[in-house]
């Protein structure tokens, strides 16, 4: 399986070149690049993120895969390599562990080969390359493993087996991508119950209550190992007081949305009919990934549920159908149901990210069939049937333009212009689309009837099925696979060099009045920007930047602009060409003092800023008094310096009374300020940013981020983490004593 993603792969592993997706770049690219910076700098792990949106926590909000084993890569390469070799490490990793399930399943050599690589190569997860999606692809490898770990845990019962089931779920969780682990434990959960009822392989039924405390602690025994993650970002997202924008439950038009649709699922059969993503024309705004399950394995699966109904073929069918009609939102009442019933689905949407479970169930069923023919299965009516499939794809590749009409017509598809336009110009994509599923139909059916004919091994079969596979499954994944230039986001070239070089003597923010920089494509550079892109952003920063009256934060008046100034922005990015670009404007520096403050409701804060007598340099806008009265002075208190030191930020203040030290970053309670060694509150000015009350005579001003769901998320998962390792040493330990 390595070498045969080598060689496809190749053109990527053999050079310097960016395995590019549109996700990964460039909001990996910036925040897996800002921890191995930081790391090295500072030799811990950032807690706060100050480059986008104003700084949100780094841990808390969750910048990706922190703390999974395979983020080591970042370390050892250059970060937009790691990005692209972490992802085949996954792709590769995906194989092995549908390798062992299958291996614990009782499968033989042939029958576990074909299921592994159809398995790695599926379209379903080697998709998520073009969005460079890791934690979707991570917890797509480790399901199976998963899997596996149950079986073996339930026939041998032993606690150690236990335990590292846990560590594995566990690590599912550590992916960051939370919905999809969610997913995988349905389906382990799902196999528990099963073999609670049917055991595989003629066990004897009953010790259900030691099954049940050790499916349980197994349960338990993965939310503390991945508990230095969940737990901060649970705490951060379902906190009362909604840190977070996705701190509040969906509507279940959102839930369902980036659902699967007829198109998609005609798809399956016929990958270019609704073609993604270079010729979509669904219902969805786009789509950058493919549901394709591989026609030669669904065929294969079809014959392995046609010849044998036995638990654990049930349950593969079962999980592969659930799958699907839950990936089909509001087509069917399965998701609409699961919304309702099963905790957390509010919260969730893009129901199909839970097709890895019809990936993996579909990829093990073909493995039990070629386990059949080794056993001496020998298909006759099947490979009539399989051969009238491919005459029926012929057919419909002659009649493409009829075709693809009386689909829309039957299911309704809606269009616009634009998307009839795209429709049609995919066509001759279909048509050959269409003979080219007919073409593995074909193949797959004249090696069946071969085998039963005595004129091909096993061994012939198999690799015949094991190439048509890979064949079927690459012909979609190259697709997907876009290697490019990393230049453009490696390199600081014109008004993005001025500014790098700038922001490495002093700390401003930038106005990204541009669409190319206005998600994360500055944070690279280590340029801090007004906006950006984050799922978990801090819902008052977005209150304030996307309020009606700011107009994008570029509300001005005579060429001042409040908003930005607030927030320390020095420059703006445009393309006006009669404007130097980048474009200095007046800003207030990153720290200063006022004397002098008001205390509003929060709907009026940005009314009062925005009013043209107002002067936040002079005058602080609160929710809330500080804790002293405002004393007239005759000294301006002034910030003599300031310095950023890793997780910890100082700055000192000369003030004869009593005044507000103003932060230009994002108010979050996890932060602590002391002045002088003295304890002292942190305000929210502004509506977004902090304000340290600092008492008369000034002083040294410390701030320290303290979130306490890291700190103990991060001592449960040792712990976790040291019972797993004691509990292996342990049973190595008696068995030696036991030989």
């Amino acid at each position: 399986m390595a070498l045969l993603l080598v060689v496809l792969f190749r053109e990527y592993l053999f050079s310097d070149l960016l395995l590019y997706g549109s996700d990964s770049i460039p909001s990996a690219l910036f925040s897996r690049g800002y921890l191995v910076s930081f790391w090295k700098e500072w030799h811990e792990i950032p807690r706060w993120n100050p480059y986008i949106l104003g700084g949100l926590p780094f841990i808390d909000a969750t910048h990706g895969d922190t703390f999974f084993p395979l983020s080591i890569i970042h370390f050892l390469m250059p970060v937009y390599r790691a990005l692209g070799h972490k992802l085949l490490v996954a792709i590769w990793l995906s194989g092995v562990c549908a390798a062992i399930y299958l291996r614990t399943l009782g499968l033989g050599r042939s029958a576990v080969t074909l299921g592994a690589v159809g398995y790695m190569l599926n379209p379903v997860h080697v998709s998520y390359l073009f969005a460079g999606q890791d934690g979707k692809m991570y917890v797509a490898a480790l399901a199976p493993l998963a899997l596996a770990c149950l079986e073996r845990s339930i026939s041998r019962r032993r606690a150690v087996d236990w335990l590292i089931l846990g560590l594995v779920l566990g690590l599912m969780i550590l992916s960051a991508q939370i919905q999809m682990a969610y997913h995988g434990f349905w389906f382990v959960g799902g196999l528990f119950l099963m073999r609670l009822v049917w055991p595989r392989g003629g066990e004897p039924r009953g010790a259900y209550r030691g099954k049940i405390v050790g499916f349980a602690s197994a349960v338990g025994l993965s939310l503390l190992v991945a508990s230095v993650q969940l737990l901060p970002a649970v705490a951060y997202v379902k906190h009362p007081d909604g840190f977070s924008v996705r701190s509040g439950k969906t509507d279940y038009e959102h839930a369902s949305s980036w659902s699967l649709h007829p198109e998609e699922l005609a798809s399956m059969v016929v990958p270019e009919f609704c073609n993604s993503p270079r010729g979509y024309w669904g219902r969805n705004p786009f789509k950058y990934n493919s549901d394709y399950l591989g026609l030669a394995l669904i065929l294969l699966a079809a014959l392995a549920v046609a010849r044998r109904r036995s638990p654990t073929r049930w349950f593969l069918l079962s999980m592969a159908g659930f799958a699907i009609l839950y990936s089909l939102g509001e087509h069917t009442p399965v998701h609409r149901l699961a919304y309702l019933v099963i905790p957390q689905v509010k919260l969730f949407r893009a129901p199909p990210l839970i097709m890895f479970g019809a990936s993996l169930g579909i990829a093990s069923l073909a493995a039990f069939l070629v386990q059949d023919l080794v056993d001496g299965y020998r298909p006759r009516r099947s490979v009539w049937a399989a051969g009238g499939i491919a005459i029926l794809l012929f057919l419909l590749g002659l009649s493409s333009r009829p075709a693809t009409d009386a689909f829309c017509a039957l299911f309704g598809t809606p269009f616009d212009e634009v998307k009839r336009g795209i429709l049609s110009a995919n066509l001759p994509a279909f048509r050959n689309g269409a003979f080219a599923s007919s073409a593995i139909v074909a193949i797959v059916a004249a090696g069946l009837w071969a085998f039963r004919a005595r004129r091909i091994s096993i061994p012939v079969l198999t690799a015949m099925l094991v190439v048509v596979s890979v064949v079927d499954a690459w012909r979609i994944d190259r697709i997907y696979v876009m290697i490019v230039d990393p230049s453009r986001w490696t390199e600081a070239r014109g008004a993005l060099g001025e500014l790098a070089a700038e922001s490495s003597r002093s700390k401003f923010r930038v106005m990204p009045a541009l669409q190319e920089f206005a998600m994360n494509e500055l944070g690279p550079f280590r340029i801090e920007s007004t906006l950006g892109f984050h799922d978990n952003e801090l819902s008052w920063y977005r209150e304030f930047r996307t309020d009606p009256r700011a107009q994008g934060l570029l509300v001005q008046r005579d060429g001042y602009f409040p908003l930005l100034a607030v927030l320390n922005t020095k420059w703006i990015l445009h393309r006006q060409s009669d404007l130097p670009n980048p474009l200095p404007i007046a800003a207030l520096e990153r720290f200063w003092c006022v004397p002098q403050w008001e205390v509003l409701p929060r709907e009026r804060i940005l009314d009062r800023l925005l009013e043209p007598d107002f002067d936040p340099a002079s005058v602080a806008l609160l929710e809330e008094s500080p804790p002293f009265a405002a004393e007239m002075s005759e000294t301006v208190p002034i910030v003599t310096s300031f310095e950023y030191r890793g997780n910890e930020v100082r700055a000192s203040v000369q003030s004869e009374g009593p005044c507000l030290l103003i932060h230009s970053e994002n108010w979050f309670p996890y932060w602590r300020a002391e002045v002088n060694g003295r304890e002292v509150p942190i305000l929210r000015a502004f509506g977004t940013i902090r304000a340290i009350a600092v008492p008369a005579g000034g002083g040294d001003v410390v701030l320290r981020f303290h979130s306490t769901p890291y700190e103990v998320g991060k001592l449960l998962s040792l712990g976790a983490l040291g019972v797993i390792l004691g509990g292996v040493l342990w049973s190595r330990r008696r068995r030696r004593v036991a030989a």
